[in-house]
């Protein structure tokens, strides 16, 4: 939020100013509380009105501040790209890298020709198709085709613009038409791709080519070598750069709920139509990697809705509590009943060890039922089951697909960003590799102590930081002050992860910021990217990279 902004109402879709007067309560929520916390809150007031008016320039700048690297015109733009070009030209990649990316001068495996993973001295690694062992460093969302987040909606607020291309305006062509469907409440209309007319401006009117060029050389000279997840598929076809490939498992089948679904319910992995569906999904997903050594292998779905692993009852047995509140239509909910089943002989016995009072099997089937706020031991341990039942299912499924279409590509999970120990363990049962999305500090060892312990290399799909010193208006899920913060934090997290001896990479989210103004999709605007929205690199985190990536495998092979 914008410093100074005067708070409206929490009724959805709103303007009405907040007053003072009918505030009667502050409440504040640590959704990763670390014991005892202590708040002080002090000179809690209202603002004057945040005046919006005029405060993106025409590059999708903002206007009321300066900093370094800012783009003043577009001669500006030109000499940057003029300047990163000669060093990338004079540091191309950095030491001991073969074509992969992987450890050129390291321990060597027996090469398959497709990437696959080991455990040497303790430590899970990847390995790449030459057989060097690999760490994976990836960049998520290198994308700028039309139907990307690089959009900030226009319509209705064109008075914050200083400039828009009129509709014949060579830089009209970035205009689009969106609906925000994911926050808040819906909002459609004309938007516009300032990044987008950035890289016109910067590479010529057929900049698409160029820009890819540019983005892969970035990486290698940045010392990355994976394409992360959401990227442009048309990178892959390069075979410069490493690629992890996406799919989603779509189609008409039941869901439920676990309390927690950010992004939707989830998948009920006993209906038929699901399976169906994944063998369609990953099928036609597929189809275009399977021979490609290029390819790492494959995130199934992400950050799906397993429940909560660190709360309550209710928020870990989330899914078990979706599956008792339908009925007998939920194939979930069958195959909980059956479960049941086999280890209680009669209903009574079931009532006993749970303190219910179902008349019937079949009572418990039909109605909905939900379970009291305590709940007994015996009636945990068959959530437990049922969790573990739920995730094998899920996770075999997907697993059986995956090797049925491609036999030679790693499955990398499914991106937990919420868990159960039940779903994780499962995951490590049946994935190649097991993928969480982790957005902290660091990767807390105690936290993920347990990692080791499922006996599988373990991925992080996203992690990212930022800060408000260049001209931002949000540092996205985790805060540093300045960009000279962010970058020193890039560097503790990635030795964190390679501390881990579990870990085989970790992928940054994403490319370039979010629009100031919010992407279309959901609002976020976010200071995340290694570049700002004219395509300028934060020397600062290049040069972090770079560092990191430069002394990594010696540091992790403990050499």
């Amino acid at each position: 939020m914008v410093p100074g902004i005067t708070p409206v109402s929490d009724i959805p879709g709103s303007n009405r100013r907040l007053e003072a007067g009918h505030i009667t309560a502050c409440k504040l929520t640590f959704h990763y509380p670390a014991g005892v916390k202590s708040v002080v809150i002090d000179n809690l007031r209202l603002l004057p009105p945040f005046n919006y008016d005029g405060i993106v320039d025409a590059f999708g700048q903002y206007t009321r501040a300066d900093w370094p690297g800012k783009v003043a015109n577009a001669q500006g733009l030109l000499a940057q790209k003029q300047q990163e070009e000669e060093e990338i030209k004079a540091h191309p990649t950095v030491p001991d890298r073969d074509e992969y990316g992987g450890w050129a001068s390291g321990p060597q495996v027996a090469p398959t020709g497709f990437f696959g993973t080991v455990k040497r001295d303790g430590k899970w690694w990847l390995v790449d198709p030459e057989g060097h062992l690999f760490f994976s460093l990836g960049i998520d969302v290198i994308d700028s085709r039309p139907d990307g987040d690089s959009f900030t909606f226009v319509a209705g607020r064109k008075e914050m613009f200083t400039w828009l291309p009129a509709s014949d305006d060579p830089l009209g062509k970035y205009y689009g038409y969106q609906k925000r469907i994911v926050y808040g409440p819906t909002q459609q209309g004309r938007t516009y791709s300032f990044y987008r007319a950035n890289l016109e401006r910067k590479y010529g009117a057929d900049w698409l080519a160029a820009w890819r060029a540019s983005a892969l050389d970035r990486l290698r000279a940045w010392g990355f070598n994976t394409i992360g997840n959401w990227s442009d598929p048309a990178l892959y076809a390069y075979k410069k750069v490493p690629y992890t490939a996406t799919i989603e498992i779509e189609g008409n089948y039941a869901r439920i709920s676990s309390g927690i679904d950010y992004w939707g319910k989830m998948h009920d992995p006993f209906d038929p139509a699901f399976v169906q569906a994944v063998d369609r999904s990953i099928g036609r997903g597929s189809e275009k990697y399977r021979d490609d050594p290029w390819c790492i292998g494959y995130f199934i779905d992400n950050e799906i809705s397993w429940g909560g692993g660190n709360g309550s009852d209710k928020e870990h047995f989330g899914l078990v509590y979706g599956t008792l509140s339908g009925g007998p239509d939920s194939p979930s909910k069958k195959a909980f009943v059956e479960q049941l089943k086999s280890r209680y002989a009669t209903v009574e016995q079931l009532n006993q060890a749970w303190g219910s009072t179902f008349a019937s099997w079949q009572t418990l089937l039909e109605r909905p039922y939900h379970p009291p706020a305590s709940l007994a031991a015996p009636m945990k341990d068959d959530f437990g089951k049922f969790l573990t039942a739920f995730a094998d299912q899920y996770f075999k499924t997907v697993h059986d697909a995956v090797r049925k279409y491609d036999p030679h590509h790693l499955y990398l999970g499914c991106r937990f960003a919420w868990r159960t120990t039940e779903a994780v363990n499962a995951a490590a049962r049946y994935a190649d590799v097991v993928s969480f999305n982790i957005y902290r500090s660091h990767l807390d060892p105690q936290e993920w102590g347990f990692a080791p312990s499922l006996n599988k290399p373990c991925i992080i799909g996203e992690f990212h930081f930022g800060a408000v010193d260049r001209g931002m208006f949000h540092t996205g899920l985790v805060t540093t002050p300045n960009q000279q913060a962010r970058a020193a934090m890039y560097k503790q997290y990635l030795e964190s992860v390679e501390d881990n001896s579990a870990f085989v990479g970790c992928h940054w989210f994403q490319y370039y910021d979010e629009p100031l103004t919010g992407r279309s999709e959901d609002g976020e605007n976010y200071n995340i990217g290694f570049l700002s929205v004219t395509d300028t690199p934060y020397p600062e985190m290049v040069e972090a990279a770079k560092a990191v990536s430069s002394e990594l495998y010696s540091r992790r092979g403990g050499k």
